[in-house]
């Protein structure tokens, strides 16, 4: 009985330690990126301490998640300090990079 007492503890600690390494990276950079659900991607940014997110929908595409981007017209709907589209598609895509697919449409 008490080993599975000590294995519970471990894995306690384990995810504490993991949320707490989590907690200091997203605090040291001004960005971060995870997902929401399997629809939805959320970005942030920090700003003066404060972080403000927008949401990107995404698809499940040949078993990979792919970010779905909304074009640029539609990206003036998100607010000032999320209009450096590039910046953050290119943070989103080195995050979910799509799946390569072979030249007959087929995947591997």
């Amino acid at each position: 009985m008490l080993i599975y007492v000590l294995i519970f503890i471990l894995f306690l600690l384990a995810v504490l330690g993991e949320r707490i390494i989590l907690f200091f990276r997203n605090e040291k950079r001004v960005w971060k990126l995870y997902k929401k659900s399997r629809h939805q991607i959320i970005y942030a940014e920090k700003f003066k301490g404060i972080w403000k997110r927008i949401e990107i929908n995404a698809k499940i595409d040949y078993g990979t998640f792919v970010p779905c981007f909304k074009d640029e017209d539609e990206w003036k709907d998100y607010p000032d300090w999320a209009q450096n589209r590039d910046l953050i598609i290119e943070r989103v895509t080195k995050k979910f990079p799509p799946k390569k697919v072979k030249s007959g449409g087929t995947n591997p």
